[in-house]
């Protein structure tokens, strides 16, 4: 599930407590039924934070993935009730594939350093590293944690986030607060009517989206109860649901 994963993981300000959490989500689209689940977890000890998210194909779109599942995983520190990493990893793969991404965040510096590689059929198709050309402070898991803090302003409306995963659009992803017509017309495909809703656009391909262009219906704690991954190719409109979801004191 092309990233989609790290879009529903989203928590309320909690980052003052020792606390663990855990999200379960399904993907469904109307005509094939479920097509992928994603479970997440944050952990956060001592100002220490960690995040993994998994994410696995299901029916058809397993069979179109060759089997296809990603992993997630962040760590770092909190730091003014912001989750702050200084070490991230994407990993996706198939049945005769894998990609793996690895950042190192120096913050002094203001610096990442990635390194990537690929191998197919158990064989090196390339490895390599280099300094991204920009500096982000968030990477795709901690930014869907850390907006709570910009949303939640009265006078919010836009903003463009350096981010650590969305190399191709120099780290941009852009967050929006949608208009009353735009959040009519989308509120008819939510299940609840009476949430917050944001607009995502990382601007890379997601599930062969076009934009990547995501809504996320959270209530009044942050939490995503709903996303909607708009204009899919071969599928249209993707929905995520959440089904489980704990927080408790980590001890």
């Amino acid at each position: 599930m092309k990233k989609i994963a790290i879009f529903l993981f989203f928590v309320s300000s909690i980052f003052a407590k020792d606390v663990v959490v855990k999200s379960d989500f399904e993907v469904f689209f109307p005509l094939f039924g479920k097509i992928g689940e994603a479970n997440a977890s944050l952990n956060i000890k001592n100002e220490k934070y960690s995040i993994e998210i998994v994410a696995n194909s299901f029916g058809v779109a397993k069979f179109m993935s060759s089997n296809k599942s990603e992993l997630y995983i962040s760590h770092g520190f909190v730091e003014n009730g912001y989750l702050v990493p200084t070490y991230f990893k994407s990993l996706t793969k198939n049945s005769y594939k894998s990609r793996t991404k690895e950042y190192f965040f120096n913050h002094e510096t203001k610096s990442v350093l990635m390194k990537k590689d690929s191998f197919e059929d158990d064989e090196e198709r390339y490895s390599f590293e280099e300094n991204l050309s920009f500096y982000p402070r968030n990477d795709l898991t901690t930014l869907y944690f850390n907006l709570k803090n910009m949303v939640n302003q009265n006078n919010f409306l836009y903003d463009k986030i350096k981010t650590a995963g969305a190399e191709k659009s120099q780290g941009d992803v852009e967050i929006f607060k949608i208009s009353l017509q735009e959040l009519a017309d989308i509120n008819k495909l939510f299940e609840q009517k009476d949430n917050r809703v944001i607009k995502v656009i990382i601007n890379q391909k997601i599930f062969a989206s076009a934009k990547g262009e995501l809504y996320l219906n959270l209530d009044k704690d942050y939490v995503c109860k709903e996303a909607i991954l708009k204009d899919v190719i071969l599928f249209g409109d993707i929905r995520a649901k959440l089904v489980n979801f704990t927080l408790k004191e980590n001890r």
